[in-house]
């Protein structure tokens, strides 16, 4: 194929991870953090907000979203719960309204409400 634009191709040396970091609530929130959104809770966290996703679904039973699901819906195989196999729409809705719970991570909005489809 011809184009006017070259495409170089990059490789990357190897390397040695040394250290693997273990997630604390320091490396766990650090994008939140870099966003600027902690300070943001102080006036709201989502609190009466309804945030739709279209995605892959959502893991009904995960500790970080289970009370923030108000609905969840499969309109690709039935009208049924949105069973998340790939886990795409679960790691969505975390960022979105994960709970502070001390289970894990916590999203931007932590009392908002999640409707899956």
């Amino acid at each position: 194929m011809k184009t006017s634009m070259p495409s170089p191709i990059y490789r990357l040396p190897p390397f040695k991870v040394d250290k693997i970091m273990l997630a604390t609530a320091e490396t766990i929130d650090w994008g939140l953090k870099l966003l600027g959104v902690p300070p943001l809770w102080k006036e709201t966290q989502g609190e009466g907000i309804k945030v739709g996703v279209l995605d892959t679904g959502i893991a009904l039973e995960h500790p970080d979203l289970r009370p923030a699901i108000l609905e969840a819906r499969d309109f690709t195989r039935s009208p049924s719960a949105a069973y998340d196999a790939q886990g795409h729409g679960t790691h969505v809705s975390g960022i979105i309204a994960a709970r502070r719970n001390a289970h894990g991570i916590v999203g931007v909005a932590p009392e908002a409400k999640i409707i899956m489809a």
